[in-house]
């Protein structure tokens, strides 16, 4: 398969309305086709809200009485054969009721869409740069308040500090050593 030269210049392609929020099935298909999360949102910013119209019932009616026998007859047919799983999507497409599904040119270029989705990308990368060095100063402040408490503690009583840390040695075992080179005051 040949990949084609992506020339960024080009407009965009339509944006369809809805696209800023997915339903469940959607969202998955985006992730199983492994769309980029930032290029997809950078789109969606030129995609109108979905909007639904309820139609009445006399509206409806008054609208298929008007349509000419040969549509009347392709649908029916194509019912019967088992294509209403899109029929109805199209008939409210054509009726103008329904959900609304028509793609709007952004006149953005690839480039600036491309350029967007960067964007996106550089500013969670920072957001999760700072979220980082927010927790490792978190954790070198708590690191630090246990080394004072454990000075504290030691400061109270030395003298017995450094002769619980002499035992320790004096047993020669490589787990007590470890334990008077952490020595905390039991």
């Amino acid at each position: 398969m040949q990949s084609e030269e992506l020339d960024e210049d080009e407009l965009e392609p339509p944006v369809p309305p809805g696209l800023a929020r997915l339903s469940g099935p959607l969202r998955s298909l985006a992730d199983f086709l492994r769309l980029d999360k930032d290029l997809l949102q950078a789109a969606a910013q030129a995609s109108a809200p979905l909007t639904t119209k309820v139609s009445s019932v006399a509206a409806v009616t008054n609208w298929v009485q008007r349509l000419p026998e040969a549509d009347k007859d392709e649908v029916i047919v194509r019912l019967l054969r088992g294509d209403g799983a899109h029929l109805r999507a199209e008939l409210l497409r054509r009726y103008g009721g329904g959900t609304a599904t028509e793609a709007v040119r952004s006149g953005r270029t690839v480039g600036e869409l491309l350029a967007g989705a960067e964007t996106r990308w550089a500013g969670r990368q920072r957001q999760a740069e700072e979220r980082n060095a927010a927790e490792q100063a978190r954790r070198e402040a708590v690191a630090a308040a246990a080394r004072e408490q454990r000075l504290d503690v030691l400061a109270v009583d030395p003298e017995r500090a450094w002769q619980q840390v002499a035992e320790l040695i004096a047993t020669k075992k490589p787990k007590e050593y470890d334990a008077a080179v952490a020595f905390r005051v039991k």
